[in-house]
């Protein structure tokens, strides 16, 4: 199927830090086995595209240009990426984690997310809540288109 183009492989990377990683995601693949799965899926010829999400300011958004070397060092051959977002109740849930994990940097990460979002915590509408709008968006794709 790969070789006729009917199939490919997706896979998140949110960061290469272990330490990060399982902070956000505790019970998830380490970033160093999510390249070995891209590595292995592409060696086999299917084609890979890495997802980088959420991208969140000053604690993954950082490392966004190593995650999207590394992968396609591993031989990703797409990627996308997704800002954080927050609907309504994974917001309060967001924001005790966010504290509790990066208090030194929380305040700054929830104005930045307010930045990309209109002054909100989220917004549904399709155009704007995976990449966000605004100075800091712009950044944010700028880096991404950077090093796509």
């Amino acid at each position: 199927m790969a070789e006729r183009g009917q199939v490919m492989a997706a896979i998140t990377v949110t960061t290469l830090g272990a330490d990060i990683a399982c902070t956000l995601e505790p019970r998830a693949a380490t970033p160093s086995r999510r390249l070995r799965a891209i590595r292995t899926l592409a060696d086999a010829g299917i084609p890979v595209g890495v997802s980088i999400a959420p991208v969140i300011p000053f604690v993954t958004e950082p490392d966004m240009e190593r995650v999207l070397e590394a992968c396609a060092e591993a031989g990703a051959t797409s990627a996308s990426y997704i800002v954080l977002r927050l609907p309504w109740e994974v917001a309060p849930l967001f924001k005790d984690w966010l504290a509790a994990h990066f208090p030194d940097r929380a305040d700054r990460v929830t104005s930045r997310v307010r930045d990309m979002r209109s002054g909100k915590d989220y917004d549904s509408d399709f155009a704007k809540r995976m990449n966000g709008e605004g100075l800091w968006a712009g950044y944010a794709e700028a880096a991404f288109q950077q090093c796509d």
